[in-house]
């Protein structure tokens, strides 16, 4: 699955959409017109799209489920029912054995959790921040007065994330206070 992102002009996410990886033309009119793309594109027509009403919050105003292709065995390995669970140390010592010691490694153990952290926080659209920005939207819809705004930086990642809805309204008005999360506190520790 592929994802994209409309914004207005002051910056604010207007739509959300969610394609097959099949959909759009294969071209080869590149870089490397000799080297064709490892995934064919079919022009398949599945997708749902989500865009911003200024009443109700986001809500799908496009869905398309059929695939105008066969399903790839190869790619069952990607789904989340197929992942095998093992953790970056256990990898990581599999692979110090292969090479006869952590002496003949040319990185560290932290060296590879960092990568995998830094490409769990590229991924826009899995993991934590797809759960957020899922979870938004569906209290968007049950909550009227629920209220939120994401942030993005240029590479996809959330960078800031603000919400707020009747109870913690209330809160507030009660105690004149706000929680804040700072996600980054762990990070390189």
């Amino acid at each position: 699955m592929k994802s994209s992102v409309k914004k207005n002009i002051l910056g604010e996410i207007r739509s959300y959409t969610f394609t097959c990886t099949r959909a759009g033309k294969c071209d080869n009119t590149g870089e490397k017109p000799l080297n064709p793309q490892v995934t064919i594109k079919y022009e398949c027509p599945a997708r749902i799209v989500i865009q911003l009403d200024t009443i109700v919050g986001y809500v799908i105003s496009k869905i398309e489920l059929v695939h105008n292709h066969p399903p790839n065995p190869d790619d069952s390995i990607f789904f989340r029912c197929n992942r095998a669970g093992v953790r970056v140390n256990k990898v990581y010592n599999v692979c110090t054995t292969e090479h006869g010691g952590p002496e003949n490694m040319t990185c560290a153990s932290k060296d590879c959790r960092n990568m995998v952290d830094k490409l769990r926080c590229i991924r826009l659209g899995e993991g934590d921040a797809a759960a957020i920005l899922k979870y938004f939207a569906k209290m968007s819809t049950q909550n009227y007065g629920f209220y939120y705004k994401v942030d993005l930086v240029e590479e996809g990642q959330l960078d800031k994330v603000f919400w707020a809805d009747g109870r913690s309204r209330e809160a507030y008005k009660e105690f004149g206070e706000v929680i804040s999360f700072d996600t980054t506190y762990l990070v390189n520790k």
